[in-house]
């Protein structure tokens, strides 16, 4: 079965579709393969703990059938001598007060 998988670094996320029973030698080559980093200098971190490189993502209880593309598992990824660095997500800035109460009042009508 295969797993949704999202990497993140810094201001860069990849998303994956792999086996669950890829390993993170297997995951490190296919970043390997995007952004042109040698599998040696990465190092994927669930949380705050760097995994191994023999490990599958079974074997970390990553299944496809608890991720997908709406919910995919998440590696973060350091390169080199670098410490884990991920930049926060982005969120649809507020709606300005104007619009505010023009919100609540929109009906939607079917014909």
């Amino acid at each position: 079965m295969d797993v949704s998988v999202m990497i993140m670094r810094k201001k860069t996320t990849l998303f994956l579709e792999v086996s669950e029973d890829a390993t993170i030698h297997g995951l490190k080559l296919m970043i390997q393969g995007i952004l042109k980093c040698a599998p040696e200098e990465q190092r994927l971190y669930i949380g705050q703990t760097e995994v191994d490189n023999d490990q599958t993502l079974v074997a970390l209880g990553i299944s496809g059938s608890r991720t997908g593309p709406h919910c995919p598992a998440g590696f973060g990824l350091a390169i080199g001598p670098e410490a884990l660095d991920i930049a926060p997500l982005s969120w649809p800035s507020e709606s300005p007060d104007v619009m505010k109460g023009q919100e609540a009042n929109v009906e939607m009508t079917c014909s």
